[in-house]
């Protein structure tokens, strides 16, 4: 359970973002990146989604290596 309500507001935060952006993309992006708590909501939704391609790469990598085996 615990998963998929992260899994949920990590597609709300990336549809928040996405949203906020299109809004503000304007004269490249400047009122966008102006503010601070954009670039936190970016910092948050960039750090997770590297960490969970880090993971799902790891896993991958693990698993295609005890295959060979």
């Amino acid at each position: 359970m615990h998963s998929h309500v992260q899994q949920a507001f990590t597609i709300l935060f990336c549809i928040e973002l996405a949203i906020n952006m299109f809004a503000k993309s304007r004269n490249h992006f400047k009122p966008f990146y102006s503010d601070n708590w954009n670039l936190f909501d970016f910092f948050v939704v960039f750090m997770y989604l590297s960490t969970r391609i880090h993971t799902c790469l790891h896993a991958l990598a693990h698993t295609s290596a005890s295959a060979a085996l």
